[in-house]
């Protein structure tokens, strides 16, 4: 044996490569697993994050056109007040035309639910009584 050999380390070739074995491929599969693994729920939080951005901004906008509808609802409110003022309703009836109705003379209205049957034509002997009536009144 040479001198050299005597000093070096038993076993230790620094020369050699060594072949990956089964265990070292296992390994590295594990790591690599891992890390995919790992990337996977990165882009699953950036891909949340992403959508929890968008709804932030719907919302925002949603809100937005609440409000906008709102003063919309406040404007039409008034305007309905307006309009419905009776004040307004009786110089628009004048303006027409129209007289307001003496108080003795006033008839109320009714609406019905139910549909009304279509009117039939009076008869001849009706039509001369409701003739002589009307001649009769003053």
């Amino acid at each position: 044996m040479t001198q050299s050999s005597k000093n070096a380390i038993p076993f230790a070739r620094a020369e050699r490569k060594v072949a990956p074995t089964r265990r070292r491929w296992l390994q590295i599969l594990q790591f690599t697993g891992v890390m995919l693994a790992l990337v996977g729920c990165m882009m699953f939080v950036v891909y949340k994050r992403s959508n929890v951005v968008d709804l932030g901004y719907s919302i925002s906008e949603l809100r937005r056109e609440n409000a906008e509808l709102k003063q919309e609802q406040i404007r039409l409110l008034g305007e309905k007040a307006r309009l419905e003022r009776p004040g307004r309703i009786l110089n628009k009836a004048l303006g027409m035309g129209l007289r307001p109705v003496p108080h003795g003379q006033r008839y109320e209205v009714v609406f019905l639910n139910r549909p009304i049957a279509p009117p039939t034509e009076p008869s001849p002997e009706e039509l001369d009584q409701l003739v002589a009536k009307i001649e009769t009144e003053p």
